[in-house]
């Protein structure tokens, strides 16, 4: 993947991330349906966004309709419990890259929205990029 392939992506998590009301964002879980929306991961939210969708990669709902959660799949292969997966298979990271996005997309209660930011802003600057709308 090329630097500003990479660059694109990063921006595009990080927009995700910025623009997902608080109650939304929930780094311990894929996903969820709460009332009139979804509360999930950086992983779960970007599976749904359709920039991510129409590069191949994407998810769907399983389960009963009190208990769902989401798939992951990269064009026509599910990935269950995983996320990183069908992400690597649709984005062709390098090895540090890669590993960047696993530690982006561990699921832990502690992670919140400000510390994924600021992680994704600091993988940038590696590169010597700032992100123009984080200014």
């Amino acid at each position: 993947m090329k630097i500003p392939a990479y660059m694109n992506l990063l921006a595009r998590l990080a927009e995700i991330t910025y623009n997902t009301p608080d109650r939304e964002f929930d780094m311990a879980t894929w996903g969820d349906k709460i009332t009139c929306s979804t509360r999930a991961c950086l992983a779960g939210h970007a599976s749904l966004d359709p920039w991510f969708k129409d590069r191949g990669f994407h998810s769907k709902w399983i389960g009963i309709t009190s208990n769902k959660t989401l798939i992951f799949s990269s064009n026509d292969t599910t990935y269950h419990y995983s996320a990183l997966k069908p992400f690597n298979t649709t984005f062709n990271l390098n090895k540090k890259q890669y590993k960047f996005i696993a530690d982006l997309f561990y699921c832990d209660l502690g992670i919140t929205k400000i510390r994924v930011l600021n992680s994704i802003e600091k993988e940038a600057s590696k590169y010597k990029y700032e992100l123009e709308w984080l200014k």
